[in-house]
């Protein structure tokens, strides 16, 4: 058991993200730079980096972007995801755990 404060971190953990998203009603009509700068613009993460250049589209379409995350194990990193409102549904089946909570 570690000291107060809580466990110490392990190498084996993931790490902590937070998870930030976004619906979207159809005809928003921007290309990958405009969405890209939009994003960047809505964030709430502070900062010069160019985690918001790029993005990853998954199989439902929705647009991911990932911070970057420096620091070791215990740095959070962010998540923004980006989606069609009419796919609201499918965005909280992909982004949440579905069950009651045992292993």
């Amino acid at each position: 058991m570690a000291a107060a404060g809580g466990p110490s971190p392990s190498w084996g953990v993931l790490g902590e993200f937070r998870v930030f998203e976004a619906l979207y009603d159809r005809g928003l009509g921007l290309g990958d730079r405009d969405l890209c700068d939009l994003v960047r613009r809505h964030a709430p993460r502070p900062g010069s980096e160019s985690w918001w250049n790029g993005f990853d589209r998954t199989e439902h379409g929705f647009a991911v972007w990932r911070s970057d995350a420096a620091g070791g194990p215990e740095a959070v990193t962010d998540l923004y995801v980006l989606a069609p409102a009419r796919q609201e549904d499918a965005l909280d089946e992909w982004a949440w755990a579905v069950g009651d909570g045992t292993a």
